[in-house]
């Protein structure tokens, strides 16, 4: 009996203990509230691969809830923690969808999902606006990274305080930036990059103290940045590229700021990096002007074989997430953006090529530059006038044939002057084999010597085929040369290097300096304040003496060529020689001067000459003394007869002596005069105690004569 109860008892059994055991450790839950609202939120997404019939767990991480092994950048997974009452009950905390094309709207049936922490839905083609009612979610990321969504931004996500994470970039919002989105505390990551927004910047985005990437590039921001965004301390890249921002620069304490294309002011006028910031764009200024511009884009320098004045600029700088570089002649690089998704540390913006290339000058293509988002050439001071611009481009991160890497699609657009010259440029579809190479040739106008040569992704193509990060724009090298004849070289000072003027400039500069400088001269000269000495003439135009000049050559002939004959003793200032003044056969009226026409008595002039001639003797005993010249001049004393030197020509003497002798008659009567000179014999000596003339002790003559010179 015993024998046959048990086996008919045993496989009740072995069922109730199979029973108890799935529901110890595997019979957690989704409620099937949960599975109802994902269904809800399946049909508003467009989401129709998700089998909701029988007994639908989307827990399992299987198939169809959850890819196991998805492609880089197409993930979808429902995850969920069934920690819950004992592990007997799940709850759904992430959902993501990438890259599904997705075509519905945004599920207001999220807010049934009280445990859900994060939605991603990049790249997928939905429309609609972001529910308000998503603020009741305990969320940390949100992502819905390029689709079609439109409206505001709901400023009820300012009360998601738990939110770490924002991405909504890419998508067609309006309006404003609301302030309440100042209250996220613990925010890390906001990203709202091309999202058509406009209005000012909220100046309590500054109060976000865990924030680390704040990214507003590509919008319609105006007005000025407040100056609260430089206690951002934690932040470690801030993007506001291409806004219509303006105000002055506040003082940043960061290493990566990107403030390009805006209209900012900044303090030193320059497009010059300051603290780390990229102010490319922002302003410009000009130097000399260069009329050419070749760069290896990504290379170094390289001159082309066989032309010598064909030489390729180097361009090995590593660049950053946002950077901008000067080089050392006339050109700079603006670089924006980095790849968020390639899970590496440090972008690499310089691509290498590992094969072998057979085209024309393969090493201005072994290298390029690459850019997650933006990458602009700025050629400055560059003379105006109209140029032939040439872009060269190879594709060497891609390949042929039948492999994951002939499936990536690099597309972009082409911005020179800020106009699109190309637009969805493709390098494979233009060269049809990998290596071949594609100029683009394109005709620019120069008018404010600055050229502006822009290539940007605009979010088409690949971003994970064949590997991450190495979509955005590309280039090779770039080549830009005048459709005009340049003026010629300026003159080059060989011990700096650097270029000045031409020469008819440097010429007639030094002439037109020149001359202004002695017309100057000339002028003040005239004027009498360049500080010229008072001659002796000067000093007696005061004094009320009868003077006159003779030339050098009047004086050498008078004195028979300064003949030791002639001289008569020393002064203060060198020899004194007796000149003859008279003519051959002259008269001694010739030497009156004729300013005095006759307003003088004949005889008494004649007498002071024939004095003159007495104190002008050769020989210095016959000169009479001062005061028997003073007793002459006042007729006290007869005039004495002139005495020559023997050695005289007789002739003149004889001629001299008649004229003295039927020119003068006896004096008048003597009159004694008292004057305050001391008689005694005169001597040629500058030494002598005796004067010249009877000087007045009382006189200040000597004084003002002092005083002028």
């Amino acid at each position: 009996m015993m024998n046959m109860f048990f086996p008919r008892l045993l496989p009740h059994s072995l069922f109730f203990v199979a029973s108890f055991v799935t529901f110890a450790f595997g019979a957690a839950r989704l409620p099937n509230g949960e599975v109802q609202t994902l269904n809800d939120i399946a049909k508003t997404l467009g989401k129709t691969d998700w089998d909701f019939s029988g007994d639908a767990d989307p827990c399992s991480r299987q198939l169809p809830w959850t890819d196991p092994s998805p492609p880089k950048g197409r993930e979808y997974a429902i995850s969920c923690n069934c920690s819950y009452e004992h592990s007997t009950v799940c709850h759904i905390t992430s959902i993501i969808l990438k890259s599904q094309d997705l075509q519905g709207t945004l599920p207001l049936e999220l807010v049934n999902l009280t445990y859900l922490q994060e939605i991603d839905l990049t790249r997928n083609y939905l429309s609609g606006t972001i529910p308000p009612e998503w603020s009741s979610l305990p969320l940390l990321n949100i992502t819905l990274f390029g689709n079609r969504l439109t409206g505001s931004i709901p400023k009820e996500l300012g009360d998601i305080t738990t939110l770490k994470s924002l991405d909504i970039s890419f998508n067609n919002f309006s309006g404003p930036l609301p302030q309440e989105l100042g209250s996220w505390v613990n925010i890390e990551r906001i990203m709202l990059r091309s999202c058509n927004l406009v209005g000012r910047l909220p100046p309590n985005l500054g109060q976000m103290a865990k924030l680390e990437t704040l990214d507003l590039s590509f919008n319609k921001l105006t007005g000025e940045i407040p100056s609260s965004f430089a206690s951002l301390a934690k932040v470690d890249y801030i993007f506001l590229t291409g806004n219509l921002l303006t105000g002055p620069i506040p003082t940043w304490p960061k290493d990566v700021v990107d403030l390009s294309y805006n209209n900012l002011t900044i303090r030193d006028g320059g497009c010059q990096p300051l603290s780390g910031m990229n102010l490319f764009a922002s302003s410009s200024k000009g130097n000399n002007l260069y009329y050419s511009l070749r760069i290896n884009c990504g290379g170094t320098e390289f001159t082309v074989p066989g032309e010598t004045n064909t030489s390729y600029d180097g361009d090995t700088d590593s660049a950053g997430p946002s950077s901008f570089y000067q080089s050392t002649t006339n050109w700079a690089f603006s670089s924006t953006g980095y790849f968020t998704d390639d899970d590496q540390t440090t972008d690499t913006l310089i691509v290498n090529n590992k094969t072998r290339l057979y085209m024309a000058n393969p090493q201005l293509y072994m290298n390029a530059r690459l850019s997650p988002i933006s990458l602009t050439y700025f050629g400055f001071c560059l003379g105006n006038g109209n140029y032939s611009v040439n872009l060269h481009f190879a594709e060497i991160m891609f390949r042929n044939g039948r492999t994951h890497k002939s499936l990536g699609r690099r597309i972009f657009d082409i911005y020179i002057q800020g106009k699109l010259v190309k637009k969805d440029f493709n390098i494979m579809d233009e060269a049809g084999v990998f290596g071949d190479v594609v100029i683009k040739n394109f005709t620019a106008p120069v008018t404010n010597n600055t050229l502006e040569i822009r290539l940007y992704w605009a979010g088409k193509g690949t971003t994970g085929v064949p590997v991450k990060g190495i979509y955005g724009p590309l280039i090779s090298a770039i080549s830009v040369d005048p459709n005009f004849d340049p003026p010629p070289k300026p003159v080059s000072d060989t011990s700096t290097g650097r270029s000045g003027v031409h020469v008819g400039a440097v010429v007639g500069i030094m002439v037109g300096g020149v001359f202004i400088i002695l017309l100057i001269f000339c002028i003040l000269w005239k004027k009498g304040l360049l500080g010229q000495q008072k001659t002796l003439e000067d000093d007696l135009k005061g004094v009320d003496l009868q003077t006159g000049k003779f030339t050098f050559k009047q004086l050498r002939d008078a004195t028979n060529n300064f003949n030791k004959a002639n001289k008569i003793g020393e002064g203060g200032f060198g020899p004194v020689y007796k000149a003859r003044l008279l003519k051959k056969h002259g008269n001694l009226m010739d030497l009156v001067d004729p300013r005095l026409e006759s307003d003088f008595n004949k005889e008494e002039m004649i007498v002071a000459i024939n004095v003159a001639l007495l104190c002008c003797n050769v020989t210095s005993t016959a000169r009479p003394t001062m005061s028997s010249v003073v007793s002459m001049l006042e007729g006290r004393a007869v005039v004495q007869e002139l005495v020559s030197d023997p050695k005289a020509e007789s002739i003149e003497i004889d001629a001299m002596r008649k004229h003295f002798q039927s020119s003068f008659g006896r004096g008048t009567g003597e009159k004694q005069i008292e004057t305050g000179s001391t008689e005694g014999p005169w001597t040629a000596s500058s030494a002598s105690a005796h004067d010249l003339y009877p000087v007045n002790p009382n006189s200040n003559y000597w004084e003002n004569r002092s005083e002028r010179t």
